[in-house]
């Protein structure tokens, strides 16, 4: 879709991050063209393909294409401002991890995997808007993580050893599954990120009450669905 439909989106395309190299290098981002292809690739989904299921032949993806692209094209534009808005509160993260010592190589490690996973295309792909506007919660949530970390190191990892747990049995799936579980994964994957927030910066509120025995039990459900599927 993204390589047939190139040429028609050209002209929005060539003014996306203009001059935002430098910032989106501080950020710690891809490259810039790997940025557009993360955003476009979204706004594809959330546009044509979430909406109007599994696109199986070419002219019926022009006749989508055609219908919608005004909205792909606004969708885009709205996902570059949305990014353009974290770049500073995603520098400074990075900032703040840097001049941690040594001793903190684990936690660091895991906030580097958060990050890379949040602004990851698949991540954006299957993101609703709700999940795009918690971004600068999670982002203050990781400030205040590294802040309280010298301090309460021992928690830390705990909390963290909960949060991989988690992350390695929804990463355990599949993507060949049904779109009930899919769509359920993606619900305790967002989860997770509400959960981080929840031990690591409880000051902030969370979308919904969360806990690491309530997504225990959510994933415990979800494998008597895969096992009898």
């Amino acid at each position: 879709a993204w390589l047939q439909s190139r040429g028609r989106f050209k002209k929005v395309l060539e003014k996306l991050f203009r001059d935002d190299d430098l910032k989106i290098n501080a950020a710690g981002l891809n490259s810039k063209k790997e940025l557009i292809e993360s955003i476009v690739f979204a706004s594809f989904y959330s546009v044509i393909f979430k909406s109007n299921g599994i696109v199986r032949y070419k002219l019926q993806f022009e006749e989508l294409l055609e219908k919608h692209s005004s909205e792909v094209i606004q969708n885009i534009l709205d996902m570059e401002i949305w990014l353009k808005s974290l770049f500073s509160l995603i520098h400074k993260c990075r900032i703040e991890l840097q001049k941690l010592p040594d001793q903190f190589q684990l936690s660091k490690l895991d906030i580097y995997n958060q990050l890379n996973a949040m602004f990851k295309k698949n991540t954006l792909m299957h993101a609703q808007e709700v999940d795009l506007q918690q971004y600068p919660k999670y982002l203050k949530a990781i400030m205040i993580r590294i802040e309280k970390m010298p301090r309460k190191q021992n928690d830390d990892v705990r909390f963290m050893d909960q949060i991989n747990h988690l992350t390695g049995c929804i990463s355990s799936v599949t993507e060949d599954v049904n779109k009930p579980v899919f769509d359920e994964l993606q619900r305790i994957r967002w989860l997770i990120e509400e959960l981080r927030v929840s031990l690591f910066a409880q000051q902030l509120k969370t979308r919904q009450p969360v806990s690491y025995k309530r997504l225990i039990k959510m994933w415990d459900n979800l494998q008597e669905k895969l096992n009898t599927v």
